[in-house]
This record gives C-alpha cells, sequence and structure tokens, in this order.
C-alpha cells in the first residue's frame, strides 16, 4: 500500500502545480463573470399583449434565444448569462427597456409570456474578492504540490486539493454555474479554508505540539 501511495508522488506533484498555475491565473479567464445578462419572465394573458408589440413564436428563436425562455420558464422566471457570445442576438440588453428593446412578448408552449431583459454588473469587488480566493487556494494547491515533490507531502493531500481545484472550475462560471452561483461561491470560500489549512499545517503542527 505504502509502495502504491509512493508511485503517485510524482504524477500527484504534477497534476497540483499545473492546476496551481490555472487556478492562480484564474482572473484572465472569469473577467467575463462581471457582466451579467439577464432574462426575466412572467406568464401574461393576451389581452395584456399590448396591439404593437409583435409576438415572437418560440419555434422561431435561435438555439439561445430558445434556451433562455425554456430555462427561465421553466426555473425560478429568470435566467442569467455571462459570457457575450452565449448572448441571444434577437434580443437587446441595457440597463434601459422599452417595446422591443429589452420588452417581449413570446408565445411557448400555448401559453403568452413577458420577457425583459437586461445587462448589469454588481459591485467590482465581489467579484474580485472570490477571484482572489480562488487564487489563493491555488497558491495552496501549489504549495501542497512543491512539497508533494519534495517527499515532504502525502500525495493523497495533492490529489484531494487537486480534485477539489477540478470541481471549483467545473462549477464556475466557466460552465454557467450548473450548481448554482450561491453554491459555488460558498465552495470557493471552503476550498479556500481548506487549502490554507493544508499549506500552514506543517508550520502549525509543531507550534501546536510545543505547546503541550
Amino acid at each position: 500500500m505504502l509502495r502504491r501511495v509512493a508511485a503517485l508522488r510524482r504524477p500527484a506533484a504534477f497534476l497540483a502545480l499545473a492546476l496551481a498555475v490555472v487556478l492562480v491565473a484564474n482572473p484572465a479567464y472569469l473577467s467575463f463573470w462581471h457582466t451579467s445578462y439577464s432574462h426575466h419572465v412572467e406568464e401574461v394573458p393576451d389581452s395584456e399583449i399590448p396591439e404593437e408589440a409583435d409576438v415572437l413564436a418560440y419555434e422561431d428563436l435561435s438555439p439561445d434565444a430558445q434556451h433562455a425562455v425554456r430555462k427561465s420558464v421553466e426555473g425560478d422566471g429568470s435566467h442569467v448569462v455571462y459570457r457575450e457570445g452565449n448572448v441571444p442576438g434577437e434580443f437587446f440588453y441595457s440597463d434601459h427597456a422599452s417595446l422591443g428593446r429589452g420588452i417581449y412578448f413570446v408565445e411557448y408552449r400555448g401559453g403568452y409570456y413577458e420577457l425583459n431583459t437586461m445587462a448589469g454588473g454588481g459591485f467590482a469587488f465581489y467579484y474580485w474578492f472570490y477571484e482572489a480566493l480562488l487564487a489563493g487556494f491555488g497558491l495552496a494547491v501549489g504549495v501542497v504540490g512543491y512539497r508533494t515533490s519534495n517527499g515532504d507531502e502525502s500525495p493523497l493531500l495533492a490529489l484531494g486539493l487537486t480534485a477539489l481545484g477540478v470541481a471549483l472550475l467545473l462549477t464556475s462560471p466557466l460552465t454557467r454555474f450548473p450548481a448554482g452561483e450561491g453554491v459555488w461561491t460558498t465552495a470557493v470560500v471552503v476550498a479556500f479554508g481548506v487549502g490554507a489549512l493544508a499549506a500552514l499545517w506543517p508550520r502549525v503542527r509543531p507550534m501546536s505540539t510545543a505547546d503541550r
């Protein structure tokens, strides 16, 4: 068993160090997260649709537009897109809406829905905070990977942190938050704490032993 674990030292260290670089560099590829494109729908009777409004048939929409409408209707009434390349071309996004430019009416599965689209971003500090935590976790993974390469750390710890880092990337804005934005941001905070503990534990352990 010990030989098998020892054999993992080099690949575990390599994977941890490679992932560390990716995580530390996250602000370079997560910058699109700072601007969100929101879709909000509300079912309305056809009698409330303005006469001057053009009712859009769901079947005539582009695949991206259909995805936004379907996710909004089947979800909690809203859907957010974070990458401009995923934004439906037939919709208009800004902080001001008017009929045909941010306000639309869509026929979907026999019902009529008012669709409101808008673009905006939160406080920059909010995004920087989580990107900094993710980068900090990446540094911790790198420290553990380096110690693993020197034989000073168990490869299992490096592999565990690597798996956690990959999970964060797979549930990040890169994949449109499949588990939800709130779940991801909470996971980033937890991962940062776990990573910091793993990186600092060799220094904390002697101090706790000396106190005894």
